[in-house]
């Protein structure tokens, strides 16, 4: 999600959305934190001025997910191939 946000003086934007363990947050492209608003939602703060934040869910355990899943296909595909190969020689 990417908000275009003019501020006329520092502001928290406040996202009506649940916060949850894996979201990120840019301002301008640099890294910043993400607060807890009102004990459910998400906040940044954004200095006045003219500003970009983007918001991205990279939760840690997809990139674990992703990783078991490769090396799974990787080990399925390794021991078709061993078989294959096994089959042929006989």
């Amino acid at each position: 999600m990417i908000v275009d946000v003019d501020a006329q003086q520092p502001a928290l934007l406040f996202l009506a959305d649940t916060h949850y363990p894996g979201w990120q947050a840019r301002l301008d492209g640099r890294a910043v934190p993400i607060y807890r608003a009102n004990y459910l939602f998400r906040a940044v703060f954004v200095p006045a001025g003219t500003h970009t934040v983007e918001f991205a869910y990279r939760p840690g355990s997809f990139l674990v997910g992703a990783t078991i899943s490769t090396i799974t296909v990787l080990l399925v595909a390794g021991a078709l191939g061993a078989l294959l190969w096994w089959g042929r020689r006989m």
